[in-house]
């Protein structure tokens, strides 16, 4: 898959919209004996991330899965939670849920 740019007016800092990140995981570990041939077989995992765009940097995207809402129903802005850091270089794909 080719991954495509995600556009800087699309991502204000801070702007809390609703969010699904597709990316691959690269961090994938076990403590099990294994063998070495059948993991080098195996598909990297897919991962599919929801929650409330924050920023992004050349590094990575940071996301948060739960904020508090006023009495409007609009996000609150510093009261984020459940944090997310994804790796740039892993994400194939960025939909925003509100677009």
């Amino acid at each position: 898959m080719q991954r495509k740019k995600v556009k800087k007016s699309h991502t204000k800092r801070n702007s809390l919209r609703p969010v699904e990140i597709t990316w691959v995981d690269s961090g994938r570990a076990s403590g099990e004996w294994s063998n070495a041939e059948d993991t080098m077989k195996k598909s990297m995992p897919l991962c599919l991330s929801m929650g409330y765009w924050y920023d992004q940097n050349k590094e990575k995207i940071l996301i948060y899965g739960a904020i508090e809402l006023d009495k409007e129903g609009n996000p609150i802005k510093g009261t984020e939670g459940s944090e997310q850091e994804i790796l740039k270089k892993c994400v194939e794909k960025v939909h925003f849920l509100d677009a």
